[in-house]
């Protein structure tokens, strides 16, 4: 198990590099040593997203979710391969599962399970989604007392996708990041299917 750490973290390493190739190869020698080891898995599974060999991610993070079954991210970056593969129910089973597991309010899996959701065309489970997750938040984008610096545009979105805020105001805002506008972008598509 000390070796596959080393191979671990070298393959690790290996993925901020142009090629992925020795970064795959060493997570694998890791895996192929510690079959347990769960990051090994993670990573590998996040670096074969990135060769596009999405079977192989989705084979590497199942095997960290038998692994650590109670992994939010796991989960989530299954699902979000499945959404990627349009495949609408299994994404929003791991979306879900994710969403249960990391009740966090920085968790992602709401927006990607609400996205789901309206592509699957179940709109009512979709704005469903959208108010639990958004509840705790204000709406008036002025009630800066709650708020960090810099983080309103998280409840502009919410404003927005929940039809308080018109997209006029939400594109016109100095805060809107470029996250806030992929999925306006992606809304508005959803939105015209």
């Amino acid at each position: 198990p000390e070796l596959a750490r080393g191979y671990f973290h070298r393959g690790r390493a290996n993925l901020y590099k142009p090629s992925l190739e020795d970064a795959i190869a060493d997570l694998s020698k890791a895996i192929e040593i510690d079959p347990m080891h769960f990051h090994a898995h993670t990573f590998r599974g996040a670096a074969r997203v990135t060769v596009y060999d999405f079977e192989a991610a989705i084979a590497d993070f199942s095997r960290a979710i038998e692994i650590r079954h109670e992994s939010a991210d796991a989960y989530f970056n299954r699902g979000c391969i499945r959404f990627y593969l349009q495949d609408w129910n299994q994404a929003a089973m791991d979306l879900a599962k994710s969403r249960d597991l990391d009740t966090c309010d920085e968790n992602p899996s709401c927006i990607y399970l609400w996205m789901v959701r309206m592509c699957l065309g179940d709109h009512a489970a979709a704005d469903l989604e959208l108010k639990s997750h958004f509840k705790g938040y204000p709406h008036d984008v002025q009630d800066s007392e709650r708020l960090l610096t810099g983080r309103n545009h998280i409840f502009r979105m919410s404003n927005f996708l929940l039809g308080d805020l018109p997209s006029e105001e939400l594109i016109g805002s100095v805060e809107v990041t470029h996250a806030v506008m992929q999925i306006f972008q992606i809304y508005c598509t959803v939105g015209m299917m």
